[in-house]
């Protein structure tokens, strides 16, 4: 099926997550115009669609539009019509998705995955301009990917490919939503930072005790938006659980990057609640000492975290955004290029920061974000990165 949206006309987006189902309506240059939330029913099925429903005609209610978008974590036929198979949603699977709701509301419909949908969003409005190939990877409960070459996004043959997050790690290893063991998604994502920190609560009663009075003091009622939270305020567990997280995260961006070899890797973060603690690992992010025990294994030095281009055009300018942690505001940091400091920046209130890097001439150029020496505890912590200028 095909059919023309006018370019002027204003849209609704659905994101069917395993948590919520968010609505919004949407002009054609990105810009949001007004959200609406609901809780993703745990029952899943026919409680989902009715919830998909409510979101539509609540939107729907109050604007004239033109169609429908519709982004799942699932996969999805090539047509992008039918959810072929959900692993984090209950009884979601073979559902005809597109044609009932066409024939709900008498409005075009598209079904996307939801990491297809981010991937080309942020390719016609984000970070992912003017990078081909480009590769994206979206953390959530679970993990997606997407991969666009030549401003078309990569389905595959039968419209399931760049399944990032379904790549075998462990040969005998935790049991996957899509019926297969290992998958790296259960190893690097919101639901398996928050078993990380259970183990860690486990494992340490006295200060496991203590990140519970993060959330409300129990296990069952501890949420990704406590763990955040303690993770900001420096809490060892907390953040030797995303140590954990970030090694195995890392390690699968590094991999996919040998294989695919893209001009640019844009990662969306940890989602827990409603903000990142994070806003990129890689591989070398965090720095853990082999062979020791669990509790020397922790550190809370303040350490420099940044979302990095692989690959960017001579001439051009860059902005690079980054974060300290444990968050510090008014942090002092220095860049350098190529072993010279260029430049100098102050963190803001939640441990963030962005500077700029605009090389004039090709070839492989190294930065260095480097935490000014005498900062409280931060024992000259850096972050060193090289870049490939083309």
């Amino acid at each position: 099926m095909s059919f023309q949206i006018p370019s002027s006309a204003l849209t609704i987006g659905i994101d069917i997550g395993g948590t919520k189902v968010l609505g919004g309506v949407v002009d054609n240059l990105g810009n949001i115009l007004e959200t609406t939330r609901k809780d993703t029913p745990k029952s899943g099925g026919d409680d989902l669609y009715k919830t998909i429903c409510d979101v539509i005609t609540e939107l729907k209610s109050k604007y004239q539009l033109a169609g429908i978008g519709i982004s799942c974590a699932a996969l999805i036929s090539s047509d992008r019509r039918t959810i072929l198979s959900s692993p984090n949603i209950s009884n979601w699977n073979s559902i005809s998705l597109g044609d009932q709701l066409e024939k709900e509301f008498s409005l075009p419909i598209v079904v996307e995955n939801d990491a297809n949908a981010a991937m080309w969003a942020e390719y016609k409005f984000g970070n992912a301009k003017d990078f081909n190939p480009v590769m994206f990877f979206i953390i959530g409960t679970g993990m997606g990917g997407g991969f666009v070459v030549d401003g078309q996004l990569y389905r595959g043959a039968y419209g399931i490919g760049a399944e990032f997050g379904h790549m075998k790690v462990e040969s005998n290893g935790i049991l996957c939503g899509c019926g297969v063991t290992g998958c790296i998604e259960q190893y690097a994502s919101g639901s398996a930072l928050m078993r990380y920190a259970s183990i860690e609560i486990a494992n340490h009663s006295a200060q496991g005790q203590e990140l519970l009075n993060f959330g409300d003091g129990t296990l069952a009622g501890f949420t990704g938006s406590d763990l955040t939270k303690a993770a900001k305020a420096g809490n060892k567990l907390a953040l030797s659980a995303f140590n954990t997280c970030a090694d195995w995260l890392g390690r699968a961006i590094a991999s996919y990057t040998l294989i695919l070899d893209p001009a640019g890797n844009i990662n969306l973060p940890v989602i827990i609640g409603e903000k990142s603690v994070i806003r990129l690992v890689s591989e070398s992010s965090w720095e853990r000492s082999e062979g020791k025990t669990a509790e020397k294994n922790i550190s809370v030095i303040p350490k420099v975290f940044l979302q990095l281009p692989s690959s960017i055009k001579a001439g051009g300018k860059y902005l690079i955004p980054g974060q300290v942690l444990p968050v510090g505001s008014g942090v002092k940091l220095l860049l350098l290029q190529d072993g010279k400091q260029v430049g100098n920046f102050i963190t803001q209130a939640d441990g963030g920061f962005n500077f700029a890097i605009s090389p004039t001439t090709p070839g492989v150029h190294t930065y260095q974000v480097q935490i000014e020496a005498g900062t409280k505890n931060s024992a000259g912590s850096s972050e060193l990165f090289t870049v490939l200028v083309r």
